[in-house]
């Protein structure tokens, strides 16, 4: 496999897209409730933290697939089963964790 910046930009385009969205979209949220941030300014210590763990949770995902596309384990494209059981797992974890995070916070 050559690594041409085309094929490059192609493979990172959708993902870069699609973070983007997320990235949007928790701005937005974070900007709805600021007149609740402001009233109890106690919660404005969690939003790090929250940051902090959503990217370690993406962090452990990217370490254990990309591992896995260096040693031929699976293949890079969403039709593997592996890298669909991968996503779905830490899925479901940042699910449990902001989940715990938000009965805490309540």
């Amino acid at each position: 496999m050559t690594y041409h910046w085309k094929n490059i930009f192609k493979e990172s385009a959708v993902l870069l897209a699609m973070m983007g969205f997320i990235g949007v979209a928790g701005g937005s949220v974070l900007g709805t409730i600021e007149e609740t941030l402001l009233i109890y300014p106690v919660l404005l210590f969690l939003v790090p933290i929250l940051n902090g763990v959503g990217g370690n949770l993406g962090a452990v995902l990217g370490a254990r697939v990309s591992s896995a596309i260096h040693t031929g384990k699976i293949e890079p494209t969403f039709t593997d089963e592996e890298l669909r059981e991968n996503i779905v797992l830490m899925i479901g974890m940042g699910f449990f964790v902001f989940l715990v995070f938000g009965i805490g916070m309540s």
